[in-house]
């Protein structure tokens, strides 16, 4: 079953009592589909188009993809520079300026342009933070591409059937 989330259509505050969606971030390999194009999956910090995958993915670095996760995590709700500092940077033990905050969101901008995803998901909230703005879903990578199971299968079957040899 896909767990959906929708953009709410006021303006939601967020504070540091948010709590986080999954207990385990990468439960169960989950992935993100974005705006019906676009797949995320945060294990392998890629996104790749929907209909082309799994060619041509584009690899955001740690700190970007650990970005992103947050905002689709957390869509529609703005995610302050407080929370992404302690989400993405200081569960590792870093601390890092708020330049860095914004090198890292231009950074998932420009993944998401370079996986030629079209659309700018994430708005900039003045004083406030960043928040998603797609409509995202969470599953697994086969309740978005179903061919990945079917290939998967036939890479792992096995050959049984006998040899035959041509007679001169």
């Amino acid at each position: 079953m896909n767990k959906i989330f929708l953009n709410p259509a006021g303006n939601n505050e967020h504070d540091e009592t948010i709590s986080l969606l999954a207990s385990n971030k990468y439960a169960m390999n989950h992935v993100y589909l974005i705006n019906e194009t676009l797949l995320f999956e945060p294990e392998q910090r890629r996104l790749c188009l929907l209909a082309g995958y799994p060619h041509h993915p584009v690899v955001l670095h740690t700190p970007a993809s650990e970005c992103l996760f947050q905002l689709l995590e957390n869509s529609g709700q703005v995610l302050s520079q407080r929370f992404l500092f302690k989400n993405v940077w200081e569960k590792k033990g870093a601390i890092v300026s708020t330049n860095t905050l914004y090198q890292t969101i231009a950074s998932v901008r420009k993944g998401l342009k370079s996986a030629a995803f079209g659309d700018d998901i994430i708005k900039t909230v003045p004083r406030a933070g960043f928040k998603s703005i797609a409509m995202v879903r969470m599953g697994t990578l086969e309740d978005f591409v179903p061919a990945v199971t079917a290939l998967t299968l036939s890479e792992s079957a096995i050959n049984f059937s006998p040899a035959v040899e041509k007679m001169p």
